[in-house]
């Protein structure tokens, strides 16, 4: 649930640096230096925002496998099994 939720935030920033870096070519065109300097700005915390949810995605992934890998355990009768021992 949690990449999920990553992956759609990693989506909708990458969509926001897109529009602030046409805003920025837009408004340096135009002459709007100021303007352009805040779009940049924007922009690049936007993207600094995004690199840092990739990472955090990435960490999610790693620690799913740790999970999934180290998620063993023991019943009453003593046996021991993974969760995809079970799937069909």
């Amino acid at each position: 649930m949690l990449k999920v939720g990553l992956r759609q935030a990693v989506r909708r920033l990458q969509q926001e640096v897109e529009a602030f870096a046409q805003l920025e070519a837009m408004a340096k065109n135009l002459g709007w230096h100021r303007v352009g300097e805040s779009a940049c700005e924007a922009r690049k915390s936007l993207s600094q925002a995004t690199a840092d949810a990739n990472r955090a995605l990435d960490a999610a992934g790693e620690l799913q496998v740790k999970a999934k890998q180290g998620h063993v355990h023991e019943h009453e009768h003593g046996d021991r099994h993974s969760h995809d021992d079970h799937r069909q």
